[in-house]
């Protein structure tokens, strides 16, 4: 058993839930961070690729700065509108954005 999976197996029977149910969960769990991590990779690489601040790409797209970095951190997910707003910012097309993430 992989470290991580001990350590998932121990935290879902802290929860109360089975161990049938750890690898399924954890691969969703994984899913969803590594979009996440991934999306915030891209616009921070994106924003710096111009030189833009935080600041900056927050006044150029009206979406906050704290909600950017918290992007940039994967401690939030975009919404579909935020994904089509941050696109625009940078000139490009949702799919473009989105590409190989």
């Amino acid at each position: 058993m992989t470290r991580l999976l001990k350590k998932w197996t121990t935290v879902l029977g802290a929860l109360s839930l089975t161990t049938d149910a750890a690898p399924g969960l954890i691969l969703l769990w994984m899913a969803r961070q590594s979009i996440g991590v991934r999306f915030g990779n891209r616009i921070r690489s994106l924003r710096e690729q111009r030189g833009w601040t935080l600041a900056y790409l927050a006044a150029h797209s009206g979406i906050s700065k704290t909600f950017l970095t918290n992007l940039e951190t994967a401690k939030k997910e975009p919404c579909l509108f935020t994904i089509e707003t941050l696109a625009a910012s940078f000139d490009l097309t949702v799919g473009k954005l989105m590409r190989g993430l």
